[in-house]
């Protein structure tokens, strides 16, 4: 019988046990991500129903485990709304997985942004910015920027605290 296999927080590299694209966050914590964009008849009236369709679209992709078909539909939604937060969540997820760290806190930042007061003019919010925050650190954590993947942590911890360990 194969244990599973323990996911452990720290750095990638020699003696660490762990190679590079490694899952440094729990399978159920990306695939909250999935759920990060809740179809529903309360969506923003003002989102494009082309949009909307792409983003549904994607995460059908994400589902059947076909992330490198799902990719260009959510990069198409970023080039249209630089700050689609479902979207970012999702790209920020997916870099995650394969180990790109600089790319993950780039769509991080942007998903965890789109909600709020300082969020820009058009964006559409991430349903679940606490998620966002604590995926942030991470990638912060790994890319070696601690003191910002603290300040991520702590904006998670305030605004969902389950999502961390």
């Amino acid at each position: 019988m194969t244990r599973p296999r323990r996911i452990r927080r720290g750095r990638i590299g020699p003696g660490s046990g762990r190679r590079a694209g490694s899952p440094l966050v729990p399978l159920a914590a990306v695939a909250l991500t999935l759920s990060a964009f809740v179809p529903s008849e309360a969506a923003p009236p003002e989102q494009d129903p082309e949009e909307r369709r792409r983003m549904l679209r994607a995460l059908a992709l994400l589902e059947t485990g076909e992330p490198e078909r799902a990719i260009p539909l959510l990069l198409e939604l970023t080039e249209a709304v630089p700050h689609h937060g479902p979207a970012r969540l999702q790209l920020g997820a997916l870099a995650i997985e394969r180990g790109e760290w600089q790319v993950a806190a780039a769509h991080l930042r942007a998903a965890a942004g789109s909600v709020g007061e300082e969020a820009p003019e058009g964006a559409v919010p991430v349903q679940r910015p606490g998620l966002a925050w604590a995926l942030l650190a991470d990638a912060l954590d790994e890319a070696g920027d601690l003191g910002e993947a603290l300040e991520a942590t702590e904006r998670a911890l305030r605004l969902a605290p389950a999502y961390l360990p």
